[in-house]
Order: structure tokens, then sequence, then C-alpha cells
């Protein structure tokens, strides 16, 4: 199966040694997108637990020794991969669907900006205002 963006990324010697993609879906599997060197996708782990994109980026850049493993990363991670997977309601961790809704209510940029303050801490917790953000949107 053909895919012309990756087709293209893979026959230029450039873009193929710093393009990187990371997926999880099944259909991704399905179109053969893994058979490029610069393509990471995997549904499931080795124990049949459902994967995010977040979750194999961070284990590349791990593997790769381009970051520390730190608890606060690893609950981020978690978080995205259990609203990712819609797993979050099944394991009882309705702050990983938190992360939706701030994400939902401020927009990417904010997101970004926010998550970066939480990930300074040894824990990942949201801010009182962040709380406050989640908590309006949840009466609704």
């Amino acid at each position: 199966l053909e895919n012309p963006s990756l087709d293209m990324v893979y026959k230029d010697d450039i873009l193929n040694k710093r393009v990187q993609v990371f997926d999880h879906h099944e259909k991704a599997i399905k179109l053969g997108l893994n058979k490029y060197d610069f393509t990471f996708i995997e549904e499931v782990d080795d124990h049949g637990q459902k994967r995010c994109a977040t979750e194999i980026f961070y284990k590349y850049l791990l593997d790769n020794n381009y970051i520390t493993r730190s608890k606060v990363l690893d609950t981020f991670v978690e978080f995205t991969r259990l609203e990712d997977t819609w797993e979050w309601k099944k394991e009882g961790i309705p702050k990983a669907h938190d992360l939706a809704i701030l994400f939902n209510e401020v927009g990417i940029d904010k997101y970004i900006e926010l998550v970066l303050e939480n990930l300074k801490d040894k824990e990942f917790n949201f801010t009182n205002l962040e709380i406050d953000l989640i908590n309006k949107k949840k009466k609704e």
C-alpha cells in the first residue's frame, strides 16, 4: 500500500533521517505504514495493553537517551494513554479524562504551556485554576 507523504519522506535522504512518525492506530498498521524505518506504530504492547502515540514517543525518547525518566512524566504519559485509549473510565481514573477537558477548554497553545508548568513539579497535579475550569465544564 502506498502513502504519498511517507513515500516522499522515504525517498528523501535528508527527510527520512529527520522525520519520525509515532502512531497507535490499527488502521495505520493495516495500511502498512510501519514498513518505513522512521515509523513507530504499535497498537498494543507486549502485555496486550493499548498504546498511544505519546507513550510510544516517550519510550523512543527514553530508549535513545534524549530525556531521563521521571515520575511526573510517567504519570502524564499514562494519563494521556488512558484518555487516548478510552481506558480512563474502566480504570477509574477521571483525572486522565480531565486532561482532555482542559485541552478543549484552553486550546492547544495554552494547554502546552500549562502542562509544561505541571511537568516541572515532582508529581503531576492540576492547579486550582485548572481544577476550577475542569469542574465548571463537568457541571455544564
